[in-house]
């Protein structure tokens, strides 16, 4: 666990109609639940790194990799790691996405 963290979160791309239907909730839930307000800032892990959450668009980083299948591996372009972490707290340098 990272140290600091209050809360790490992985969706798992299992099978396309859970993933998609168990991810959809999640992300709402981060969309709709107000974070910031609740004192939290969520950070994806993209391939090269941490990024704000306002990178992350779940069409691009997510629905157009799940196709039915049974998915053991996905691509690196796949975002399912989601860090929660108190406003205003940044993550360590070295786990952030260059910019």
């Amino acid at each position: 666990m990272l140290h600091g963290a209050d809360l790490l979160l992985e969706t798992f791309p299992l099978f396309s109609w859970r993933s998609s239907s168990a991810t959809a909730l999640i992300l709402s839930l981060v969309r709709s639940a107000s974070w910031e307000s609740r004192g939290y800032d969520v950070w994806p892990l993209f391939s090269d790194g941490l990024k704000p959450f306002s990178c992350f668009d779940i069409d691009r980083h997510q629905s157009r990799f799940v196709n039915g299948d049974v998915q053991n591996v996905m691509p690196d372009a796949y975002v399912n790691d989601f860090l929660f972490m108190r406003s205003g707290d940044r993550p360590p340098r070295q786990l952030l996405a260059p910019t």
